[in-house]
């Protein structure tokens, strides 16, 4: 869902021409939405005290916020840690 191949024929481009695309491409809010549920399910099962994803994909600094804010709004104030908020915990 959120390899660079499967992002580039998403977006209509080669793999090559990610990086060219803006932040506010569209691509870039689902790739977020689907980290960010990966993330929520990883709150809910294991509680970790932090998440770190790297790749690639995760080289474009501008969808870190995308993942925590979505990650917030999924888990709705179900798990009440503040950490959630924190920039670091979601992190590269």
């Amino acid at each position: 869902l959120v390899a660079s191949r499967a992002l580039a024929r998403r977006a209509g481009v080669d793999p090559g021409q990610l990086g060219d695309l803006p932040d506010e491409h569209p691509v870039w809010d689902a790739t977020a939405h689907y980290l960010a549920a990966m993330c929520a399910n990883l709150v809910l099962v294991v509680s970790p005290e932090k998440i770190i994803l790297s790749g690639g994909v995760m080289q474009r600094a501008s969808l870190f916020p995308k993942i925590r804010a979505k990650l917030v709004a999924m888990l709705n104030g179900y798990i009440p840690a503040r950490r959630l908020l924190d920039d670091d915990y979601v992190a590269p």
